[in-house]
């Protein structure tokens, strides 16, 4: 699954790459459940 493409898709402002990639390490974990992934895209702020 290509995780960059779904933030950037839903991005208002260009994804710090870099940055990304840390925080894709750091939650490998919960970005691997489909329903965890879906709510943090569609969440509302």
């Amino acid at each position: 699954m290509d995780h960059l493409a779904d933030v950037k898709k839903f991005a208002k402002k260009p994804v710090n790459e870099a940055a990304f990639a840390g925080m894709t390490k750091s939650y490998a974990l919960v970005m691997g459940k489909a329903d965890t992934r879906y709510v943090a895209c569609s969440y509302a702020t």
